[in-house]
């Protein structure tokens, strides 16, 4: 008897109860694993560090771990009230993953490397874990990597075919392709850690720890977006060990997010292309301007001045092609708006602890240590807080108004911290501000008027009081600005190079003392290191953004979208004002430098989300246009069917 030759009271009564065995069988899941997560508790409790600050007991860091721990912990039975369209969903999902033996395999191998990379990074953090947590860890996930298989014995009522030897044997050499990279992966692991517990050396267990990241390399390969999701986390909060010049993690993982498409193209002799969008010319004619500059810069322009040595000059080149290539990298990897999505979410919710750890009581002692000085001391990233929330909160209408809310109290809290708690750094709140009056200016035309009237006398005040409670810093930029022209004025096309004006300054004494010195402002420091031809790249991207977005500001779907095409001009606009102040976007090598390259990357990252949309969505068109096409096609065929019949 088919499905189809049922009657509707019996097929109802057949769904009714495959949604029962579902929810039972999906029950039994939450609670085993709940106990399980329960299970790590009494270890992560009773752990002391010998910075204890919390409570006499913890770190400020674990003190952090083991909140979201616990907080994870009594919301996971809450799972338990989900919809039934909810667990009907999770139970399709598991079926996708028993689909096929490979999809098997692959679920498992991924569980199977996050638990021994798990394992090894608390061996890293120390080892003074007690082996009951090690035991846990470790059951919890082989428990995880099995569950789908779980879910599958369970509707098979439990048979001992899933077990039996042979089943076993043809589903491991049926993918052994899959199972063989995990193998060798586990056994690397498992013989570093070995090694580490055998040396007193802790370099040594750091160097073998670094062995895990090939596999989160390919994690990287399979999945491109979440490499930018952990650049963003890297970036705001993973610490760096001291690095050259100011080289840390966040840099190389870019550099490394980077390198992984073009390792691609070469390995499998894949084509390269170029985006269909306008926004790429200009990064690219930039970086060709750059490497020209960098090659020009080797001539003696000074003859009682040397370049600036070698080594700098190649750091000042990479921030130039590390920029180009963080907004390329967003432009080309993001194809799916959830993953946009994301990125805003995790670095708003990152970002915004921060800000409250100026304001709520321990907190602050907690995000004191957990953010890094490099990419908080950053215009942009008060910048980006203070955009993204804004125009989320206020243009975003799919969101539960309750969340528009939080997001408008994050803007409101970002602006007073700057304004009031650090009103004597003006690049925390000037661009901010920027950002603002441009997104309430082109989303109302008449507000707008109101913006444009309104800003002259706002600009003049902040300014004013900008230069009053600073004069002296004020006079010294004038005095440098006068000297920086004397300069370009020897080479105004080209530049010199990445870094070398440094070199040359002191051969103009500014007040009388012959020192080094950077001119504090972007657009001279382009100017002085790419020449004309440099900044006339950096105008003409800034005018293909702002172009890109006001084309797609009608374009895209109210919501997510169009909230983040106008928050990305206001960030653009306010990125260009803050060059103003200080070298942002391109940190100058000798002054912001790879430090705060750490939020200037990020920065690159959102305004490649513009492009990132921009492709959606013509992809969308293009795909809804064809299939118009093939209606119209089809809809003509049987109209000539008809009148010849």
């Amino acid at each position: 008897m088919t499905p189809n030759s049922l009657s509707r009271t019996q097929q109802n009564t057949l769904r009714t109860d495959k949604m029962a065995r579902i929810k039972f069988v999906f029950r039994r899941w939450v609670v085993t694993t709940w106990v399980l997560l329960l299970l790590l508790g009494y270890s992560l409790l009773t752990y002391t560090n010998t910075n204890a600050i919390v409570w006499n007991r913890y770190s400020p860091k674990y003190a952090l771990g083991l909140t979201v721990y616990f907080i994870f912990l009594l919301s996971w039975p809450l799972i338990l009230f989900l919809r039934e369209r909810t667990v009907w969903w999770w139970a399709k999902i598991a079926g996708r993953l028993n689909a096929n033996s490979s999809t098997q395999a692959q679920f498992i191998l991924t569980w199977v490397f996050f638990t021994l990379l798990t394992l090894t990074v608390i061996y890293l953090w120390d080892r003074d874990y007690n082996l009951f947590l090690w035991f846990n860890i470790l059951v919890l996930g082989i428990w995880l990597s099995i569950s789908p298989l779980y879910w599958m014995w369970s509707f098979q009522d439990y048979s001992l075919e899933l077990i039996s030897l042979d089943y076993l044997y043809n589903w491991f050499v049926k993918n052994l392709s899959v199972w063989l990279p995990l193998l060798v992966g586990a056994m690397v692991l498992i013989v570093s850690n070995y090694l580490g517990f055998q040396t007193v050396s802790r370099n040594l267990a750091l160097l073998l720890g670094l062995l895990p990241g090939l596999g989160i390399i390919l994690i990287f390969i399979r999945w491109p977006p979440i490499g930018l999701i952990a650049l963003v986390v890297t970036s705001l909060i993973i610490p760096s060990p001291d690095l050259p010049g100011g080289l840390n993690i966040a840099v190389l993982l870019l550099i490394m997010l980077i390198g992984l498409p073009l390792l691609n193209v070469v390995m499998y002799r894949r084509s390269m292309y170029l985006l269909p969008s306008r926004t790429i010319w200009p990064i690219l004619s930039l970086l060709l301007a750059v490497s020209l500059s960098f090659g020009i810069g080797q001539l003696p322009w000074f003859g009682f001045a040397h370049p600036a040595p070698l080594d700098a000059q190649f750091g000042g080149l990479m921030i130039f092609f590390l920029a180009g290539g963080a907004f390329l990298l967003t432009a080309y990897q993001i194809r799916d708006l959830r993953w946009l999505q994301w990125l805003t979410w995790i670095y708003i919710a990152i970002a915004s602890f921060h800000v409250f750890g100026w304001l709520v009581p321990g907190v602050g002692e907690i995000s004191g240590h957990l953010f890094q000085l490099g990419a908080t001391n950053n215009s942009l990233f008060w910048v980006w807080l203070v955009t993204l929330t804004f125009s989320q909160a206020l243009l975003n209408k799919s969101l539960h108004p309750g969340w528009r809310l939080v997001l408008g109290i994050i803007t409101l809290t970002t602006l007073y911290v700057a304004f009031v708690k650090m009103s004597d750094w003006k690049s925390g709140y000037l661009p901010p501000l920027v950002s603002i009056a441009v997104i309430v200016a082109l989303r109302s035309w008449r507000l707008g008027l109101i913006v444009v009237l309104v800003s002259p006398l706002a600009a003049l005040y902040l300014s004013s009081q900008a230069v009053a409670t600073d004069q002296y810093s004020y006079s010294t930029r004038i005095d440098a600005l006068l000297i920086m022209v004397e300069i370009i004025k020897v080479n105004p096309i080209f530049g010199f190079g990445p870094a070398n004006y440094y070199w040359y300054t002191p051969l103009f004494p500014i007040r009388g003392w012959a020192v080094n010195f950077n001119s504090h402002n972007q657009y001279v420091d382009i100017v002085a290191q790419t020449g004309l031809i440099g900044l006339a790249c950096v105008i003409w991207f800034a005018v293909e953004i702002g172009g890109l977005g006001w084309r797609l500001r009608n374009q895209v779907p109210t919501g997510f979208a169009q909230a983040y095409v106008y928050g990305t001009m206001g960030g653009l606009a306010a990125m260009l004002a803050s060059g103003f102040l200080v070298d942002w976007f391109f940190p100058f090598v000798y002054n912001i430098g790879l430090t705060g390259f750490r939020m200037s990357m990020l920065n690159w990252v959102f305004l490649g989300g513009l492009v990132s949309i921009e492709q959606i969505y013509r992809h969308q068109a293009v795909s809804k246009s064809a299939y118009d096409t093939i209606v119209r096609s089809h809809s003509s065929t049987i109209e000539v069917g008809c009148t010849s019949n």
